[in-house]
């Protein structure tokens, strides 16, 4: 098949630019109605504004997306072209005229060719970060050199089990145990929600009986932060879900267990379809003045006698005037919309921020302060029922979706407290999960530059484990460095925001790196030193070498490092 010439003339830096960073992972994508056949082979003469020189590359078409097939996916119609050779080779001489403009070179992260020596000149070296093109200097070693020694840690096995389901179907003895209590409570709840029997207002034996329903209460959650009765709805079935007793959510007719729960729970989905409920939360901590308040407001029948669509925003108000803050509703009407399809637990835990955002909003309290303060507790009782990385990185990762519903509150706030509440024994795996979900945004990306969606989720993640990085080294979780070093490699960190340690395991490498790359360059510094300083200078650089070159079964450098050092 014949080579096909492309000239790519771009008329501003910013979208070269754009395209340069996609280059550097071997692909480009090019929008067109007209996309040439697979496998046709390419030159890319591309014309950079302010740079003189046309410079060429060579690609192959390996994926095309026609117009029809665009309209399918909702995407742009074009081809998928991958470089022949690595980026690192393919874009030697497009990065060699790079770095002879300062803009470019500023706005690329490139070295400076200023500090490179002529070529051919055994001593010259850049001291930049790029370890693809020259040995490094002296001066930069001799910097490297300077660093307190770190080892690396000993990394935790990690055993990512898969995420509880959305709902536990069986229980076993144990759990019968621990959860009869909520159900007895929960029956309970419901009658005088209702206003039957005992809790009907006329009848005498009412005030004992909320004080027994509030005993029952106490009983119930034990260990547990707090009791959440939501309404869950899908294709196949309706059904209401307890969460916080036991470590997963457990459908009514499990807990409840008896000839009535049937009927029970007619009565309980009435009740929430009546209020267009879908669900609520009562921490442990609920005084029994607020916690009868509660259900005063929530059994009265003066919620039903208005508009439908107000009863939400009714008994949310009433809450709100009495004071009643360990309490948190979502109703039908505060219901914001999730793009993704996610766990149900997560579902509920972005509507429940959601709406304690909108709870602050009628409460009109100002300062910045005054929302963490509230949304704080309310995020470490949710986590305690995501006790999974999983869960909770999907969390992390949507929690955009609430700042989206808050007009006073900055997502990279939201995102933030989320981040801070991970308990710190499941932070390291929750972040190696994002991590995970990066690199595969960044792959989709590279199939797809020009998707919003995507480059949003991807930003989204990015910025995510900046906030997890910082918890990382201010928190000194163990097992963190390869992260870390991860991290920087991946350009989500900057050197100067990885701790010294990692910082010294990141320079081992680069030396490691750039010494299999240019042996013969380093072997000849060691041959001509000239004087004593550089000979200490290169002998402790290859001290420090070696240890990595033998991990990675790199044999035959380390034998020609050794017989230059002798």
């Amino acid at each position: 098949m014949a080579t096909k010439a492309i000239e790519l003339s771009y008329l501003s830096a910013d979208r070269f630019i754009r395209d340069y960073r996609r280059l550097c992972t071997g692909k480009i994508f090019f929008p067109t109605h007209t996309p040439l056949p697979l496998q046709t082979r390419l030159f890319l003469h591309i014309c950079v504004p302010d740079i003189e020189q046309v410079l060429s590359l060579e690609g192959e078409v390996v994926k095309i997306i026609d117009d029809q097939s665009a309209a399918q996916l909702k995407k742009t119609g074009g081809m998928m072209v991958n470089l022949t050779e690595k980026p690192e080779i393919a874009l030697k001489e497009l990065n060699s005229v790079l770095q002879a403009s300062t803009y470019y070179r500023m706005r690329l992260n490139l070295s400076d060719p200023a500090e490179t020596n002529k070529p051919g000149r055994v001593e010259a070296a850049k001291a930049s970060d790029s370890i693809d093109s020259d040995a490094l200097t002296m001066t930069w070693i001799r910097t490297a050199l300077a660093q307190e020694a770190a080892a690396r840690e000993e990394e935790p096995v990690a055993r990512i089990t898969a995420a509880p389901v959305n709902e536990k179907k069986q229980l076993n003895p144990e759990d019968q145990k621990k959860a009869r209590p909520a159900g007895e409570f929960l029956i309970e709840l419901t009658k005088a929600m209702l206003r039957s029997g005992n809790y009907a207002t006329d009848h005498p034996g009412r005030e004992q009986a909320r004080q027994d329903l509030y005993a029952a209460f106490r009983r119930c959650l034990k260990d547990a932060g707090e009791i959440m009765i939501a309404n869950h709805q899908t294709r196949e079935q309706n059904d209401i879900l307890i969460t916080g007793i036991l470590d997963a959510p457990v459908a009514v007719l499990t807990l409840v267990g008896s000839s009535m729960s049937q009927l029970f729970l007619t009565a309980l989905q009435s009740y929430f379809k009546s209020k267009r409920l879908v669900g609520f939360a009562i921490k442990k901590d609920i005084t029994p003045e607020h916690f009868d308040c509660f259900v005063d407001i929530m059994s009265d029948p003066a919620a039903d006698a208005g508009d439908k669509n107000e009863t939400g925003k009714f008994l949310s108000r009433q809450l709100v005037e009495q004071g009643v803050t360990e309490v948190s509703t979502v109703f039908e009407q505060d219901l914001i919309s999730l793009e993704l399809d996610l766990p149900w637990p997560v579902e509920m835990a972005i509507q429940r921020l959601a709406k304690a955002l909108k709870v602050r909003q009628l409460t009109r309290t100002a300062s910045e302060e005054d929302i963490h303060k509230m949304i704080q507790p309310i995020v470490r009782d949710i986590l305690r029922s995501l006790n999974h990385p999983q869960l909770q990185k999907d969390l992390i990762n949507n929690g955009y979706l609430i700042g989206q519903s808050a007009r006073d509150i900055e997502t990279e706030d939201i995102e933030e407290i989320l981040i801070d509440g991970v308990p710190l024994s499941s932070l390291l795996p929750t972040a190696r999960l994002i991590f995970e979900e990066l690199n595969r945004l960044q792959e989709l990306k590279a199939d797809d530059p020009d998707d919003v969606i995507l480059e949003g989720r991807f930003g989204r993640a990015k910025r995510n484990l900046q906030q997890i990085a910082r918890r990382l080294v201010r928190d000194d979780v163990a097992g963190a460095q390869r992260l870390l070093e991860d991290l920087y490699l991946s350009q989500v960190l900057s050197f100067e925001e990885i701790p010294s340690d990692v910082q010294y395991l990141v320079n081992t490498e680069k030396m490691a790196q750039n010494a299999r790359s240019h042996i013969r360059i380093y072997v000849q510094r060691i041959l001509n030193v000239k004087t004593a300083e550089d000979a200490t200078v290169l002998l402790k650089f290859a001290r420090r070498i070696l240890p990595a070159l033998i991990d990675k079964a790199d044999f035959r450098q380390v034998r020609r490092v050794i017989d230059g050092c002798q």
